[in-house]
């Protein structure tokens, strides 16, 4: 019945007789069960006048089947009697096993109200422990068991599950990418592909930067080496010129060559070559010679290279054995140079401090003259340092 067959109840007696009613239940409920025990009961007495008739006619007609007095009320059938059934509920299909009983009349209503006015007395407030005369209340759209997929799990129920695609990214209910999540939550997340970018593009720029360093250093060396050659050559000119020899490529690879300078020419006539062998025979019969007994100066030149090169090679070994890696002995003109610069340096400080006032008043001022003679003491440790006989200073200084 529900609550449409319970309503017109409560509408005859107002706010006082639904109260009443509420009270009144468990009484109706005894009614329907006494009424409902005694349909059970002429139930009963059918199907055993039915059993005792069925068995009367087996035992008439001949001896029983394979499959009698197995069945319920078939033929050798034992009437027993359940004490308990006429106590059993009915049970309404319909509304999957709940407790149904027949709705009260007016009547009923009238007559167990009648007793209960408003100046009796009754217990205010108590809860009801007779179960419900209406129906279970309705679960219309939700999915029972039987009408779930073949292939239903509880994940399909997940509330992150429930609202996926556009509306989901609308709402802001897609709670399916840890990012977002992060996002939303006031977290940033990590960028690894930019940070795998940004470690390939510094180790790039490091294998460029040692590579360029790499160049410079075998740059700067071939420009020593070369340095040094030229250095030699010129070394070896001035020896040759002291002893002497103003042209050394004298005598180094004299003669015209002929006239024929590796071109094709056409053959002469026989009488012609012979004429020609002659001659250079009886040339030959006294050999030319330039300043016989002196050094060729070609081979003077290479010998004082030889010489130079030697030397520097030497000087380099002494000198890396004396520095370290990395360092280099500054030289005697450029130590020099340097001096002087410092010279000038600390002239220059010290005409600024001798324009300070004499007697400082003011924190400028006394800045001013500590920062003047913090530079003329370094200026006086530098000169110190550059003024000893072997000074070291880095190989790019």
């Amino acid at each position: 019945y529900g609550q449409q067959s319970v309503q017109p109840y409560y509408d005859g007696y107002g706010d006082e007789g639904a109260a009443d009613y509420g009270m009144a239940d468990l009484s109706l409920q005894e009614d329907a069960l006494t009424a409902e025990e005694a349909e059970l009961d002429q139930l009963l007495e059918e199907e055993r006048r039915l059993a005792s008739g069925s068995q009367r006619r087996g035992r008439g007609v001949g001896a029983p089947g394979r499959g009698a007095g197995r069945g319920r009320g078939g033929p050798g059938a034992v009437p027993v009697r359940n004490p308990s059934r006429a106590k059993i509920p009915m049970l309404d299909s319909q509304s999957g096993g709940s407790t149904h009983h027949a709705a009260p009349t007016q009547a009923q209503l009238r007559r167990h109200g009648s007793g209960l006015g408003r100046g009796s007395e009754r217990v205010a407030g108590s809860p009801s422990v007779a179960p419900s005369v209406g129906y279970a209340p309705s679960i219309a759209g939700r999915r029972s068991a039987s009408s779930r997929d073949v292939h239903f799990t509880n994940d399909m129920y997940k509330p992150e599950r429930m609202f996926r695609g556009q509306a989901a990214e609308m709402l802001g209910t897609d709670t399916g990418n840890i990012r977002e999540k992060m996002r939303r939550a006031g977290v940033e997340p990590r960028d690894h592909l930019k940070e795998e970018r940004e470690r390939l593009k510094l180790i790039a720029q490091a294998r460029n930067e040692a590579q360029m360093e790499a160049g410079a250093v075998q740059e700067l060396r071939k420009h020593k080496e070369e340095a040094l050659r030229s250095r030699s050559r010129a070394n070896a000119q001035a020896r040759l010129a002291e002893m002497g020899v103003s042209d050394y490529d004298a005598g180094y690879g004299e003669g015209d060559g002929g006239d024929r300078g590796g071109r094709r020419t056409t053959r002469k006539p026989a009488a012609e070559m012979a004429r020609e062998a002659a001659e250079s025979r009886a040339a030959a019969a006294v050999p030319a010679r330039h300043k016989s007994g002196a050094v060729p100066a070609y081979l003077q030149r290479r010998k004082a290279e030889w010489a130079e090169e030697a030397e520097a090679e030497a000087a380099r070994a002494a000198h890396a054995a004396e520095c370290p890696p990395g360092l280099r002995i500054v030289g005697d003109e450029e130590k020099a140079a340097i001096l002087a610069k410092l010279d000038d340096e600390r002239k220059k400080t010290e005409a600024e401090l001798r324009s300070l006032p004499f007697v400082i008043k003011t924190q400028r001022a006394q800045a001013q003259k500590d920062k003047l003679e913090a530079r003329i003491a370094e200026i006086e440790g530098a000169v110190a340092a550059y003024s000893k006989p072997k000074v070291l200073v880095p190989e790019d200084a």
